[in-house]
């Protein structure tokens, strides 16, 4: 079951943006004819970082350079194997348009940046972090600090791409049956968010693999879809711990993560020892600036405990290893504000929910959450985004 951690209101696009990140980062390494397709949705601008905008803005260049007999001056940057992303991005939660007793109005401002430096042929190194500001908090959200002040894990990735050589020596990417590219990575989190903290947690270890099919539907669409064994090492395998010196710092006095006088405090994390994910991206490129994407993720969780059936248990409930599955449903309307494509103002839309209804027998949209709006599990925002 989808939980969200007690103080947090549902995720922001900027979460999602760093978590698909940590996920599938290092695709850019292989597939620079996304770039040119316009996949640079404010989503998936994590997934393809390096160039997004500027390989395809570089092309076009050269190709007029050599129309015209002219040669263009190179900037000392050229020569730096070095690129990333910046943005900024407002979110507001999708309890804040609900009318009536049911309105829950939640803001937040998130600001990410994303760096990548080019090992070699095919091989990137990829990091990248999140900041969020609460400025609204959801009434129902049960946080335990109003306008609280995030900072996320630092996520590291090695991404590698398969190239050869051709004809003329020039390294591309191994292509296989069906025009199809693939791409491995691992990630590495550097642990240093309150919630890894609350955790004790070591690091977290994300391989994954993907692969892309560009070209599709006279050279508009472009199709990724990938998988991913996320696992992670926490000192600490419950959500309840004792109130000892040793966690001082975890609780406010009397704050309400404080429990049975005192004694325990509850740290709020939905503690997953290993999570195994599937991401799936389309893109469709409008016109020469304007594009539309849909990214889907699944995670399916897998707590520390087993979980026995008795008398207390809902109907609902299955017996064994406890689960923490959720979804996570990205739609984006992007705009390029220059013609390098270097920067790009976009409009989205992110759900984080549970796949299933809570009685498992409905599944749930995972564009939006028509069927409990007010619980803030979608959010509407804006990405304004400058890669370099």
């Amino acid at each position: 079951m989808y939980s969200k951690p007690r103080g947090q209101t549902s995720p922001s696009l900027g979460q999602a943006q760093t978590a698909i990140g940590a996920l599938a980062a290092g695709i850019s390494a292989f597939l620079p004819r996304l770039a040119a397709l316009g996949l640079t949705l404010a989503a998936v601008q994590t997934v393809l970082p390096s160039k997004a905008y500027g390989q395809a803005a570089a092309a076009a260049t050269a190709t007029a350079d050599i129309a015209t007999g002219t040669k263009k001056k190179k900037r000392p940057s050229d020569e730096v194997p070095l690129s990333g992303t910046v943005r900024v991005n407002p979110s507001l939660g999708a309890g804040s348009l609900v009318m009536g007793a049911g309105n829950r109005p939640s803001f937040d401002v998130s600001f990410g940046y994303t760096l990548m430096y080019a090992l070699g042929k095919g091989l990137n190194l990829t990091a990248s972090q999140l900041f969020n500001k609460n400025l609204v908090t959801n009434a129902d959200s049960g946080a335990t600090r109003p306008y609280d002040t995030t900072f996320g894990d630092v996520l590291v990735t090695l991404g590698w791409s398969p190239r050869l050589p051709d004809a003329k020596g020039t390294w591309k990417p191994i292509t296989l049956p069906g025009g199809l590219r693939m791409n491995t990575s691992l990630t590495v989190t550097i642990p240093t968010s309150r919630a890894s903290d609350y955790l004790g947690r070591y690091t977290t270890l994300t391989p994954a693999l993907s692969v892309s099919k560009g070209g599709l539907w006279g050279d508009k669409l472009s199709l990724i879809v990938g998988v991913a064994m996320i696992n992670n090492f926490n000192k600490y395998t419950t959500a309840i711990l004792p109130n000892t010196p040793e966690f001082a710092g975890y609780a406010r006095l009397n704050g309400q993560e404080v429990l049975q006088g005192g004694q325990e405090i509850s740290t709020g994390q939905p503690l997953t020892s290993f999570a195994m994910r599937s991401l799936a991206v389309a893109s469709l490129q409008l016109t020469k600036r304007v594009n539309f994407s849909l990214t889907y993720l699944l995670f399916k969780g897998f707590r520390y405990y087993d979980a026995p059936k008795d008398d207390n248990s809902s109907i609902y409930a299955k017996a064994g290893r406890g689960r923490n599955d959720s979804q996570w449903g990205i739609a984006s309307l992007g705009y390029n504000l220059d013609e390098e494509g270097h920067t790009e103002l976009s409009f989205s839309t992110f759900t984080a929910s549970a796949p299933f209804s809570a009685d498992n027998k409905t599944y749930r949209f995972p564009f939006w959450d028509f069927r409990s709006t007010a619980d803030n599990n979608s959010s509407v925002g804006a990405t304004l985004s400058h890669s370099f």
